[in-house]
C-alpha cells in the first residue's frame, strides 16, 4: 500500500510541470537562441524568472499575460532588489528597492494623472531615497538623486522638489561624459 501510494504521489508530482518560456533582456518572450532569462510558470499562474546561470531575478502572479498582485525582484547575490505591484498589468502602490547589501533605496508610489491632452498615464511618485550607506539623500519628496545602471556606472542625477524634478539633471554614458542636460 506504501509503495502504490508512493507511486501515485510521484506521477501526480510529475504531472504537475512548470512550463518554461524564454525571454529577452525586456521580459518579452523570444526564442531560447536569444533569451537573456527564462520564466518557469506553476499552479494559479504563479511564475518565477531566472537568469541563464539559473538565478533567480524576480517572483510574481501573471494572469493573462499581465503581472498581477505583488512582484518580487532579486539581486544576483539573492537579496531582494524590490517589491512592486500591479494590477491586471497596471503599476499600482507602493514600489521599494533595496540595494545588495540590503539597505534601502528608494521608494513612492504610482498614481494615474491626466495629461495636458486628455490621456491617462502613469507616473511615479519618488518620496525617499538612499545612498547605500542609509544616508537619506530625498525625504518626502524632496532631495538629491542619483542613479547607476547594473554595472555601477553613474547615468542620471538632480534634484527633486515636492516629488518633481527641479534645475538641471544630468544623465552620463558610461565614460562618465555628460550626453545630455534638461531643465525642469
Amino acid at each position: 500500500m506504501k509503495i502504490l501510494l508512493l507511486s501515485l504521489l510521484f506521477q501526480i508530482q510529475t504531472e504537475v510541470t512548470t512550463d518554461t518560456t524564454y525571454l529577452d533582456k525586456r521580459f518579452n518572450v523570444c526564442d531560447k537562441a536569444h533569451a537573456s532569462y527564462y520564466r518557469q510558470e506553476g499552479l494559479e499562474s504563479m511564475c518565477e524568472d531566472f537568469n541563464l546561470d539559473h538565478q533567480i531575478m524576480r517572483r510574481g502572479a501573471i494572469i493573462n499575460g499581465k503581472e498581477n498582485g505583488k512582484f518580487f525582484y532579486f539581486h544576483p547575490n539573492g537579496n531582494i532588489k524590490g517589491v512592486k505591484y500591479f494590477e491586471k498589468g497596471k503599476k499600482i502602490g507602493l514600489w521599494q528597492w533595496w540595494y545588495s547589501n540590503g539597505q534601502l533605496k528608494e521608494e513612492g508610489h504610482w498614481e494615474v494623472v491626466k495629461q495636458k491632452n486628455g490621456r491617462e498615464r502613469e507616473q511615479f511618485i519618488i518620496k525617499n531615497f538612499f545612498d547605500e550607506d542609509g544616508n537619506q539623500l530625498l525625504s518626502e519628496g524632496s532631495g538629491k538623486y542619483f542613479a547607476h545602471d547594473q554595472e555601477g556606472n553613474l547615468i542620471q542625477k538632480g534634484q527633486y522638489e515636492n516629488s518633481k524634478k527641479t534645475g538641471i539633471w544630468y544623465s552620463y554614458n558610461t565614460s562618465g561624459k555628460i550626453i545630455k542636460e534638461e531643465e525642469f
